[in-house]
């Protein structure tokens, strides 16, 4: 019997600007991640950046994906990350 993963990997890049860690930006691979970063530090050197792998049940994966498109067709534009998380914390009306 071969190994099913339930959780899919993350890459979250977090960005100082004087008030607290801020969640910037998320990717699905190390590689994207990493040329946000390359990006970041060339536009704006005089923040701090951090970045971290976080891994999702993927049943949350596909409610996240839900979710984004719902509120890209209502809003017309990308999600807020602050609001994000807090839209990711609750369970999905079964």
């Amino acid at each position: 019997m071969t190994y099913i993963r339930k959780t899919v990997d993350e890459y979250r890049l977090f960005v100082d600007y004087g008030e607290g860690w801020y969640h910037e930006t998320t990717e699905p691979s190390w590689k994207e991640l990493r040329a946000r970063v390359k990006e970041y530090r060339t536009n704006c050197p005089e923040h701090a950046l951090k970045t971290r792998k976080v891994r999702i049940p993927k049943n949350r994966e596909q409610y996240r994906q839900e979710v984004e498109t719902a509120e890209r067709k209502r809003k017309g534009a990308a999600i807020q990350p602050r609001l994000f998380g807090i839209m990711l914390a609750r369970k999905p009306k079964e």
